[in-house]
């Protein structure tokens, strides 16, 4: 467990599987309520109970400004013992496009890898509007899965893709 939140959902590092479960896994993050062992999502496994339980991130429906979201996030990473001390947490705007008429302002925060520290993964999620600058160029922005926008930019001399959480 990542993140532990109050209720049955919490953040956990997931082992994704790109074709089928004969692939090595990517982790990936994951909110739900597991049912058995490590969380894991395979397409070739109909029977994937995990994908029932994947659920909506905690805070979406709540108006999260970057202070809100970063103490949302923060307490749950501290109620599953992380220190969050030297985690700075980053700010983007996603322009609009063909996923949105509207730019969409998200959070990033990088969560140590149980991999180790070079399979940092970022939770992103969307906020509120801010006006400060931004130093990501999205490169990529396509629907996810469920309430999500599945995205690829570089920032801070990396590349990165992942998934937003949409409030």
């Amino acid at each position: 467990m990542i993140a532990n939140y109050p209720g049955n959902n919490d953040l956990y590092e997931c082992a994704t599987h790109i074709s089928n479960c004969e692939d090595p896994a990517e982790p990936e993050l994951w909110f739900g309520n597991p049912t058995s062992g490590k969380t894991q999502i395979c397409p070739d496994c109909e029977s994937d109970s995990y994908r029932s339980t994947k659920s909506k991130f905690e805070g979406h429906g709540l108006t999260l400004d970057k202070v809100k979201a970063w103490q949302m996030v923060q307490a749950g990473l501290e109620a599953a013992n992380t220190d969050t001390s030297n985690i700075e947490p980053r700010y983007h705007i996603i322009p609009a496009g063909a996923h949105s008429t509207e730019d969409i302002y998200v959070i990033a925060v990088p969560i140590p890898s149980a991999s180790g520290p070079s399979r940092t993964r970022y939770l992103c999620m969307q906020i509120e509007p801010f006006t400060d600058e931004d130093d990501a160029t999205f490169t990529r922005v396509k629907p996810g899965t469920g309430a999500q926008l599945s995205v690829e930019y570089d920032s801070e001399s990396a590349h990165r893709n992942g998934n937003v959480w949409l409030k």
